[in-house]
C-alpha cells in the first residue's frame, strides 16, 4: 500500500472513464406535458368483421375527436463554456403496428475496444432504414423534419412550423356500460345543462350575463347543481392550458387500439430557446387520431464525430371511440366460438393427415394464434382450402351443440 499502486490504479480507471464519451446524454434533460379538449361527438357505426366462424359484430357507438397539445421543456449546455456542443431536433415515427418498435431498435449504443490496449470507444448504431420517413445520413442533407440545428444561442431563437409525417395511427374503443350515443348528454343532463350551451349556461348560473339574450340569469338553486357529475364532464385544465373541458393529455382510460391506418399526419410546433433553456409547444390534427411520435435531440460529440439520441415520446390522443360494452362482450364469445372450431379442425387435421412441419394448414400454427382474429382468419381460409370437409364436420358440430 505505501507503493501507491491502488491510488494510481484508481486514479488511471478514473481517466479512462472521463476520456470516454458517455452513452447517454450529461447535458440535456427533459420535461413534458399534455393535455387535450374534448371536441363535439358524433354518432358512428363499430364493426368487427375479422374473427372466423362468426357473422361482423355490430354496434352504434359515439367517436369524440380531440384537440391536444403537448409542451416539451429541454436543457442545452450553457453558453460560455469552454467547448460549445451543437444540437439537432429532428421529429421522427416508427411503425407501431402490430407491435410497437421501441426507439433502441433505431438507435442503440455500445462499446468497442479502440485498440489493442484496454481503451474502449462509444460506438453509436443507426438503422437507417426504420424511421417510416426516410433520414438523409450527415447535416449536409437535411429533410423538413431537422428542424433545428445550432448551439445554445445567446439571442433567442422563436421559430415556428409545420410538419408533415407518416404514422400507424389507430382509434381508441373504449368500453362504457351504457349507451355511448347518450353518455355525455346524460351526464350534462343530470346537471341542468344542454351539451351545445353548456359553457354560456354555466356561467348564467353563476349570475353572468346570458351573450344570447343579454339578460341575466336567476342563481337560485343553479351553483349546486354545477357540482357532482358536471365535474367530470366539464373539467379545469391542469397543465394551465387555460378554459373550460381541457383535460390531462396521458391515457387515463382502458381501451382497444383499432382500425389501424398508415398515413400523413401534420403537426404545428412552435420554438423558443435562449441560452440553456428550450422549449416546444406542439398542437396536432383532430382528424389524424392517435399515434406515437418522437422529439429526438442529437447532440454532437466532437471525439468521435457522432451525434448521441435522447429521444422525447410524445403519445397524441385525439381521438376517442366509446363503445358499449355488450359489443366486446360479443367479440369474446365469438373467439371462444373460433377458438373452439379451430382445436377441433387442428385435432381431426392432425389424425387423418398426419401432417409434417411444413403442412400448409397446421405449418401457420404458432404460439398466440388464438389470440389474433387476423391469425384465427389465416388459419381458416387455409383449413377451408385443403380441408373443407373437416372444417365442414367442426362447424357442424359445434353449431349442433349451441342448438
Amino acid at each position: 500500500t505505501r507503493s501507491g499502486y491502488f491510488t494510481l490504479a484508481h486514479l488511471e480507471g478514473l481517466l479512462r472513464h472521463l476520456s470516454t464519451e458517455p452513452d447517454s446524454s450529461e447535458t440535456v434533460t427533459v420535461k413534458s406535458d399534455s393535455a387535450r379538449k374534448p371536441l363535439p361527438a358524433s354518432p358512428v357505426k363499430v364493426s368487427s368483421a375479422t374473427i372466423p366462424f362468426s357473422p361482423p359484430i355490430e354496434a352504434a357507438a359515439s367517436r369524440e375527436p380531440q384537440q391536444f397539445e403537448a409542451n416539451v421543456y429541454l436543457t442545452t449546455l450553457p453558453i460560455g463554456r469552454p467547448e460549445a456542443i451543437g444540437y439537432r431536433l429532428r421529429w421522427i415515427t416508427l411503425a407501431s403496428h402490430p407491435s410497437e418498435t421501441p426507439f433502441d431498435f433505431y438507435v442503440w449504443t455500445d462499446y468497442v475496444t479502440a485498440d489493442a490496449e484496454r481503451n474502449w470507444k462509444l460506438r453509436v448504431n443507426e438503422n437507417l432504414g426504420l424511421p417510416l420517413d426516410p433520414i438523409t445520413a450527415g447535416a449536409a442533407h437535411p429533410n423538413q423534419r431537422l428542424f433545428m440545428d445550432g448551439r445554445s444561442p445567446e439571442t433567442a431563437i422563436d421559430q415556428e412550423g409545420t410538419i408533415t409525417l407518416t404514422a400507424d395511427t389507430f382509434d381508441w374503443y373504449v368500453a362504457v356500460a351504457d349507451d355511448p350515443i347518450r353518455r355525455r348528454a346524460a351526464i350534462l343532463a343530470e346537471s341542468g345543462v344542454r351539451e351545445q350551451n353548456a359553457p354560456r349556461q354555466i356561467f348564467a348560473s353563476m349570475g353572468a350575463r346570458d351573450a344570447s339574450s343579454g339578460s341575466l340569469s336567476s342563481a337560485s338553486g343553479a351553483r349546486g347543481v354545477l357540482s357532482g357529475n358536471l365535474s367530470s364532464a366539464i373539467s379545469q385544465d391542469p397543465h394551465g392550458y387555460g378554459g373550460f373541458g381541457w383535460e390531462s393529455g396521458e391515457q387515463t382510460w382502458k381501451g382497444d387500439k383499432r382500425e389501424w391506418q398508415r398515413t400523413q399526419i401534420e403537426i404545428s410546433y412552435r420554438l423558443f430557446w435562449k441560452e440553456d433553456q428550450l422549449s416546444i409547444a406542439l398542437k396536432t390534427r383532430p382528424q389524424d387520431r392517435n399515434y406515437l411520435i418522437y422529439l429526438v435531440v442529437e447532440e454532437y460529440l466532437q471525439g468521435s464525430q457522432q451525434y448521441l439520441r435522447t429521444p422525447v415520446p410524445i403519445r397524441v390522443n385525439g381521438q376517442l371511440t366509446y363503445v358499449p360494452q355488450a359489443f366486446f362482450d360479443a367479440e369474446a364469445k365469438a373467439r371462444k366460438h373460433a377458438n373452439d372450431i379451430i382445436g377441433r379442425i387442428e385435432r381431426n387435421y392432425s389424425k387423418s393427415r398426419q401432417p409434417g412441419p411444413s403442412d400448409p394448414v397446421t405449418g401457420v400454427l404458432r404460439p398466440g394464434i388464438l389470440e389474433s382474429p387476423e391469425a384465427m382468419r389465416e388459419f381458416a381460409d387455409l383449413a377451408e382450402q385443403h380441408a373443407p370437409d373437416i372444417v365442414a364436420e367442426a362447424v357442424a358440430h359445434f353449431a349442433q351443440r349451441r342448438a
